[in-house]
Parts: structure tokens; C-alpha cells; sequence
């Protein structure tokens, strides 16, 4: 059985598509796959309150947890965090993507330790709020992007202009002079901890920072797949020559944080591109839920499924390891 980790409030819609996605895959495969949310695991039972899925129903269930779980949750508050913590410490059960949301800030180090990914990493350093008196034209183009978190909502791009800056958020663009830039910025900011990053002349599209993701998944062999890579937030396909490009920075830099990082099988880079097409890197994280989405490419899905099953078979025949 193959465990999957979802938030409470989209358990029951993650049950249903799942259902659709997986039972033709499992048919005839002895397989079941067991949907649930922190809040119903008990760890000191070792149990859990779900649904599973087979290949001709969805049964809800109370039952021991499943040995491999992969992990579609983000944990916020500080008891989730903890008692995440405590599963993955459980002797005999392997968390894939034990966290999905990670500091930045320790993402870029991990980056710039390697000679092969370093080139990749904008210039960074912390920016605080309470500094009013920042001068942002010493910076030149900057990026203003949350510590924690890899949401393309709340990054902002300022590109100079002769009087201050075009500002590029979520909501489109704007000019501002550069007396008022915190004034618009800092509204939008969220959380302790931002971080600033000096850029070139970055491409925009449609009055937004133009956002490349890859999504990657890991097979059960130790080799990373993109799974497809979209322009953030219009979900368009990236033309092939510089897809290729794309597929190649973004298994580099998985490949580094997962030298970290272990636990790593599902995951995606964004990247920002250059007035000359030089790509650069933005953010990552770890479960992306638009991959479950209704809008998305039914291929996609499936081949996420198809790995999630190939790497269960795996496991359970012994030839991967806890």
C-alpha cells in the first residue's frame, strides 16, 4: 500500500481524482493507495484514518500506515511541523518530500557550493523593512521575494527607469518614483525575512515577470525527470530550444539540493530569464498542487501516477531500501 499525504481540506478532492487517475494503473497489480492528512495519523499506533483506492472502489478506512508515504502537504503551524517531524522518524516507513516548503536563503547557499550551479544564483542578500532609509537605486534591478516560500505572488520585480523604477507584481506593473518604492512594496510583504537580489534587465510578459517552472519527479532509480515546465501564471509551454535548456539547469540544480536534502522525489525550480535568454534562478520548492489540478494536462498526471507506481513496486519488492 502506498500512502499519500494530502492537507485535510483537499483530502476528499484528492481522493476522487486520484481514483480516476490511478485505477486503470493498478489493475491487476495488487496495489491500493491509502489518501489521509496529518491530523487523522496517529503515530503512537502507528495508524491512520483515510480512504484507500483500488481498482473498483474508494474505501474509507482505519488502518496501520502505510511503509511509503509521498507527501502533498505543506505544513504551516508549528505542531504540524513537529508532529511531521516525529512521522518521519518512525522506524520502517519512508516519507517522500518530508517538506515541501523551503527557506531560500539556504536553497541559493547550497547552490553557490557548487561550481556547477553557482552561475546560476543572483546576487542576495537579506532586506530588511525597518530600513527606511535603503536606497535602492545603488542596487540597480532588483528582485524583493519572501525568505520562506517559492509563491511567484509575492516575488517583485524593479526594473530602473530615469525617475525610479517599473515595479512587476502580481497584480501587473507600475511606475514609481524612487522615493516611493517601500511604500508600495512593503504593503505587499509578508513574514520577518525578505530577500534582495540584484538582477539584470529581466524579461516581463503581459506586464509580469516572465517565470519559468520545471517540475521534476525523481524515478525510482535515483534519476530526475522533468515532469513539464510552464510559464508562471499562464501555464503556456516553453518552446523547445530553450526547454531543453530549462530540463538541463533544472536537473543540475536538483541534483545539488538533493545532496542535501535526501528525502527529495517530487519537486520544482523557477527560473527568471535575461534580456539575452540567460536563464537564472528564482525559486524552489517541493509538491507543487497545480500538478493535481483539474486545468492540468491529463498527461501529466498520469505520468505522475505512473512513477509514483513504479517507484511503490519497487519498494515493495525490496530493491530500494528505508
Amino acid at each position: 500500500m502506498v500512502g499519500i499525504l494530502c492537507n485535510a481540506k483537499k483530502e476528499r478532492a484528492y481522493t476522487k481524482r486520484l481514483y480516476a487517475l490511478f485505477k486503470p494503473l493498478i489493475k491487476g497489480k495488487g496495489i491500493s493507495i491509502m489518501v489521509m492528512s496529518l491530523g487523522n495519523i496517529s503515530i503512537p499506533e502507528r495508524t491512520a484514518v483515510g480512504s484507500i483506492i483500488t481498482e473498483d472502489k474508494i474505501t474509507p478506512v482505519k488502518t496501520a500506515l502505510p511503509s511509503l508515504i509521498f507527501n502533498f502537504a505543506r505544513q504551516r503551524t508549528r505542531s504540524d511541523i513537529k508532529k511531521m517531524r516525529s512521522l518521519m522518524e518512525v522506524e520502517g516507513i519512508r516519507i517522500v518530500n518530508g517538506v515541501n516548503q523551503y527557506n531560500q536563503w539556504s536553497i541559493m547557499e547550497m547552490l553557490i557550493s557548487s561550481r556547477k550551479t553557482r552561475k546560476y544564483v543572483l546576487p542576495y542578500i537579506h532586506y530588511d523593512k525597518e530600513d527606511l532609509y535603503f536606497d535602492f537605486t545603488k542596487v540597480g534591478n532588483f528582485l524583493v521575494k519572501p525568505e520562506k516560500g517559492a509563491s511567484p505572488g509575492r516575488i517583485i520585480y524593479g526594473r530602473q527607469s530615469d525617475v525610479g523604477f517599473d515595479l512587476f507584481g502580481e497584480h501587473g506593473s507600475m511606475r514609481c518614483h524612487r522615493f516611493d518604492i517601500q511604500s508600495v512594496i512593503h504593503p505587499a510583504m509578508r513574514g520577518k525575512r525578505w530577500l534582495l537580489l540584484k538582477t539584470p534587465d529581466l524579461v516581463a510578459y503581459r506586464n509580469r515577470l516572465f517565470i519559468i517552472r520545471a517540475c521534476l519527479f525523481r524515478t525510482y532509480d535515483g534519476e530526475w525527470k522533468v515532469l513539464q515546465r510552464t510559464i508562471i501564471p499562464h501555464g503556456e509551454r516553453v518552446y523547445d530550444k530553450l526547454g531543453r535548456k530549462i530540463d538541463a539547469y533544472a536537473k543540475r540544480i536538483i541534483k545539488c539540493i538533493e545532496c542535501y536534502i535526501p528525502d527529495l522525489g517530487i519537486g520544482y525550480v523557477d527560473f527568471v530569464l535575461d534580456r539575452h535568454g540567460i536563464s537564472y534562478f528564482l525559486s524552489f520548492g517541493g509538491w507543487d498542487s497545480k500538478l493535481l489540478s483539474k486545468k492540468q494536462n491529463r498527461k501529466v498526471r498520469i505520468a505522475l501516477c505512473r512513477n509514483i507506481l513504479e517507484y511503490a513496486e519497487m519498494f515493495t519488492s525490496g530493491q530500494l531500501d528505508i
